[in-house]
């Protein structure tokens, strides 16, 4: 079983895009092709999706490629992908269900998560002590 949360996905590249830039750490020979080839995460972008971009080869080599950017890989693939699965017990021919719970209602969408696959609602948690005086 499997549950994902959801980001705006707009928001998410951006954040994706920045976190690769973050520091200016250029030390990983992915982040620094990112940083030679783009400056901004709209020229990535717009170098992505235009064919005729002189830069569109490299956005799709580091979107896509081997060392391809996490944050593009569709959902299912990234999280369902066996080779990242880390049980042992998986094999292909598992059955894998997958629900979603969107960050902009997540409380809900996880209560119908627990609800669905009958698991025990979580013990409530105990105020915080009393401060000493």
């Amino acid at each position: 079983r499997v549950v994902v949360s959801l980001r705006d996905p707009v928001s998410r590249l951006i954040s994706g895009f920045q976190r690769r830039m973050e520091g200016g750490d250029t030390t990983k020979p992915a982040n620094a092709r990112l940083a030679q080839a783009f400056a901004t995460p709209d020229a990535f972008v717009a170098a992505l999706l235009e064919p005729r971009d002189p830069l569109h080869r490299e956005a799709l080599e580091n979107a896509y490629g081997w060392t391809n950017q996490n944050y593009l890989v569709p959902v299912e693939e990234f999280y369902l992908n066996l080779e990242r699965v880390e049980d042992a017990n998986a094999t292909r021919g598992d059955v894998v269900e997958v629900l979603y719970a969107c960050l902009e209602r997540l409380e809900a969408d996880l209560e119908a998560i627990r609800t669905r696959w009958r698991r025990p609602a979580a013990a409530a948690s105990a105020p915080p002590p009393a401060p000493h005086t």
